[in-house]
C-alpha cells in the first residue's frame, strides 16, 4: 500500500513550504521593499528646512522619481528576461552610484540637482 500524506498531516510539508510562513515572509519581505518608498513624508519637514527647499519642489522631485521608476519598470523587467535578475540589479546599482556620486553640494543647496562638471 502506497502512504500519501496530506497537507493537514503533521510533517507533510517543511515548515518553510507551509502557508503562513510564505504569507508571513511575502509581508515582511513587501514591507521592507515600499518601506523605503512610504516613508518619504518622514522626511519631508527635515530637509526642507535644512536645504531651504519648499514643500511644492520635494513633492515635484519625488513625483519625478515614481514616474520615472514607474515607466522603466517594464524595461528593466525585459533585461532581467533577457540577462538576468543579477546583471540587472548590478547594473542599476552602478548607474545608480555613477550618476548620484558627482553632485555638487552648491549645486543641490541652490536647488538643482545638475552634475557637477569637472
Amino acid at each position: 500500500m502506497i502512504s500519501t500524506a496530506t497537507a493537514s498531516s503533521p510533517g507533510a510539508t517543511p515548515w518553510w513550504r507551509q502557508l503562513r510562513v510564505l504569507v508571513l515572509a511575502g509581508g515582511v519581505l513587501m514591507g521592507l521593499a515600499l518601506g523605503v518608498r512610504h516613508v518619504q513624508g518622514l522626511f519631508l519637514l527635515p530637509i526642507i528646512a535644512e536645504r531651504g527647499w519648499t514643500r511644492e519642489s520635494f513633492g515635484f522631485a519625488m513625483a519625478v522619481q515614481n514616474l520615472t521608476w514607474g515607466l522603466v519598470q517594464p524595461f528593466t523587467g525585459m533585461l532581467a528576461d533577457r540577462f538576468g535578475s543579477w546583471k540587472v540589479m548590478a547594473g542599476g546599482l552602478a548607474l545608480y552610484a555613477a550618476l548620484h556620486c558627482p553632485i555638487d553640494d552648491r549645486q543641490i543647496q541652490r536647488g538643482g540637482f545638475v552634475p557637477a562638471r569637472s
